[in-house]
């Protein structure tokens, strides 16, 4: 995106927000400019004030008064809006030509030399916009004890019942202060560049305005743990240059624009699990040259990592994050309209604690191998040679090789691989893009394979998973075009299974992998089956038919690019569906959905990548898939996601046998169903009556010769 477009809209609405209470957002820009405008302005007032000896009404209805200015509000009552004497001991006063005092305007004593001020009871609304700001020789704010809305205690402003903090002030010289129990919110700028160097916050604090805590040049270390502050509101410790050490409150969920801006000292940070948004420059001009982004936050805003003072991006700072998640996407982000681009490492936590341990590992040679030592155990980390056959050593120095090492064998140009049964451990990438690569032996007694072991080995058709592995990462087979099966051995002691070539894990409640290559038109998940991992299917080009009718979570990628798939049963239990889920599937075109669904990611279902037909540069983008639609009901996830995308969306239908048909149509074909069912069993009832009757007729004829012939011979007996 156009970065100096949005940086400058951005900063201009720093300086927006802040204009009333001084603080700049700009980096480069310094407070002391903006105090000197300030006391220039104020200086001016002064003058003027001193050269009319009577009350004179300004154009913009603001009155001056000796050394105050105000404006009058609807009820008669006075606002002051500037005071521009000299004293050093100021008393607000009750009345002003008559009016009553009620109100103390945001500008009111913002860059004067006072000391203290005396608030009289008479005040009602004193603004939240710190009139007090940059006030540096101010050391104490005292409120008469009948004030009804706001109270002091030490010279600290608060409201009556002292759950407000609004202003400590500037000239205060403690370096150490304790928030009291009892005070729930934090006024805007309620700490502004302060003598300060510890500060305590109170457990009962639930609320921390903008530039609460800003420009604090000596604090070093805050701990807000203990409270309940869920949002850090935009620039509230902006350019506090010597915090190195911050502690989140346990739930906090939201982190706002340019909220640690220029804390040059800050070099590490734990965001915690809770966090949902990181605002814009949210830790632009600090210490950081890497983080770890939680798969919590969702929203990430330009510029809140790896930008200097100057909003230019190091393209050597370090994303740490899931695959899949807003960090990945914050890594590379760009939007060319506004010549906005990313570029900064990205890594997985299990990459990212590699690339570490690596520097520690004492690298050497041995042979065509390069090996260190991980955790006490030998580990290979690269392979030198070219031959065709490569033997991995099971043991260097006397000691076993237990670890094959993160990207250790990356386009390493030999057929086979054997690895030996000393090795417990392959990590991320130990065998990435070994494009030559057509048999690995794996050894039963093999333990961990780490996500995307075996990416782009393009060559490779078969591959037998030990029986005794326990654990399998994420996307270990991405990229392997020529895979037509997977198996795992019979050895025991692992949690993996495999059928007809998938793999799944040991009670097949998990879809892991299914083969690029492998041929099947159609396939059915087991009915134990409840999820699929990411990409499992991702680049199969054979597959026509999936039966997921068991799944309940569908991963992230999972058939994206399956580029035959043209029908999928869903169930009826499916909660979510992965972003890209069913990307590039560009034959299928429907799709039937139910109000279990809670979740579907971007460019999940209906969407391809291809030549945008309005671009002017026929620039490549996320694309509909023509006539696609979806059958759900409304007011469902589903029907959501279909009316946002701009899909035809078809409710009150069923699927039977593959196909949507329309529940009124049932009807109709259950009624008439009904008429004929009736019609038959009248007919066969007919008949059956006609039957019995013709049976009674012959059954009482035959009684009656019965009956005659017996009477006979019973006469015949009796004579």
């Amino acid at each position: 995106m156009l970065r100096h477009k949005k940086t400058a809209a951005f900063l201009m609405s720093l300086l927006i927000c802040a204009a009333a209470i001084a603080p700049s957002a700009a980096f480069a820009e310094t407070t002391e400019a903006a105090t000197a405008a300030q006391t220039e302005t104020a200086g001016e007032a002064q003058t003027e004030a001193s050269d009319e000896e009577t009350t004179d009404a300004a154009d913009d209805g603001k009155i001056v008064s000796g050394d105050f200015t105000y404006s009058l509000n609807s009820d008669d009552t006075a606002n002051i809006e500037l005071y521009s004497g000299s004293e050093v001991n100021v008393t607000v006063p009750e009345t002003i030509d008559g009016h009553t005092v009620t109100d103390i305007a945001k500008d009111a004593f913002i860059g004067t030399e006072v000391e203290t001020i005396e608030i009289p009871a008479c005040i009602e609304y004193i603004a939240g916009e710190n009139p007090f700001l940059d006030s540096a020789m101010l050391r104490e704010i005292n409120v008469a004890e009948g004030n009804e809305n706001y109270s002091s205690q030490d010279g600290i402003l608060y409201n009556k019942d002292k759950t407000t903090l609004l202003y400590y002030p500037m000239g205060k010289r403690e370096t150490s202060f304790t928030i009291p129990e009892g005070v729930t919110s934090l006024g805007i700028a309620a700490f502004y560049d302060t003598t300060l160097q510890e500060l305590t916050f109170p457990s009962t604090l639930t609320e921390i305005s903008r530039h609460a805590v800003s420009y604090n040049e000596r604090l070093t270390k805050l701990d807000m743990s203990k409270t309940a502050v869920s949002v850090i509101s935009d620039m509230a410790f902006t350019s506090c240059t010597a915090l190195f050490e911050f502690i989140f409150p346990e739930g906090i969920k939201e982190i706002g624009a340019a909220s640690f801006a220029g804390c040059g000292a800050l070099k590490e940070i734990d965001i915690p699990e809770t966090v949902t948004f990181i605002g814009q420059n949210a830790f632009a001009a600090t210490g950081l040259t890497r983080v770890y982004i939680p798969p919590s936050v969702i929203d990430i805003g330009y510029c809140a990592f790896g930008y200097d003072e100057e909003l230019k991006p190091d393209d050597s700072f370090v994303i740490i994050g899931e695959y899949g998640s807003a960090a990945q996407s914050y890594a590379t982000d760009s939007d060319a309209e506004y010549e906005y681009a990313n570029n900064f490492i990205f890594r997985s936590p299990d990459e990212a604690d590699a690339e570490e341990a690596y520097i520690d590992m004492n690298v050497q040679d041995y042979g065509d191998f390069q090996y260190g030592t991980l955790d006490g155990k030998i580990c290979i980390t690269a392979y030198t040679g070219t031959d065709s056959v490569v033997e991995i050593p099971s043991e260097i120095d006397g000691k076993p090789v237990e670890i094959i090492y993160g990207g250790a064998f990356f386009q390493c140009p030999a057929t086979e691989i054997i690895v030996p049964s000393s090795v417990k451990t392959l990590n991320e990438i130990s065998f990435y893009m070994c494009q030559s690569l057509q048999k690995i032996t794996l050894p039963d007694g093999l333990e961990t394979i780490k996500n995307q072991a075996f990416n782009d080995c393009t060559a490779l058709k078969s591959i037998e998973i030990p029986g005794t592995v326990k654990s399998i990462g994420e996307e270990i087979f991405f990229g392997c075009t020529s895979l037509e099966e997977i198996t795992v051995s019979s050895a025991e002691g692992g949690e993996y299974c495999a059928e007809n070539g998938v793999l799944y894990n040991k009670d097949k409640s998990v879809i892991m992998a299914y083969p690029a290559a492998k041929k099947d038109k159609k396939y059915k998940a087991p009915s134990t089956a409840k999820e699929i991992t990411i990409s499992a299917f991702c680049d199969n080009i054979y597959l026509e038919e999936a039966d997921l009718s068991s799944v309940e979570i569908i991963g992230n990628y999972c058939f994206e690019s399956c580029s035959k798939l043209n029908y999928v049963k869903f169930s009826k239990d499916l909660t979510q569906i992965g972003t890209t889920a069913f990307y590039n599937c560009t034959e299928l075109k429907s799709v039937h959905l139910y109000d279990k669904l809670t979740k579907i990611g971007d460019c999940a279902l209906g969407f391809y990548y291809g030549v945008d037909p309005e671009s002017e540069t026929g620039g490549y983008t996320d694309l509909p898939v023509e006539g696609f639609r979806i059958y759900a009901e409304p007011e469902t996830y589903a029907s959501t996601y279909a009316e946002s995308k701009g899909f035809e969306l078809k409710s009150g239908t069923f699927e039977m046998f593959g196909k949507n048909v329309e529940k009124g149509f049932i009807y109709t074909l259950s009624a008439i169903a009904g008429v004929i069912v009736l019609a038959v069993i009248g007919i066969f009832t007919g008949k059956s009556i006609k039957k019995k009757k013709a049976a009674k007729e012959e059954n009482t004829e035959n009684t009656s010769i019965v009956e005659n012939d017996g009477g006979k011979e019973n006469n015949d007996e009796a004579e």
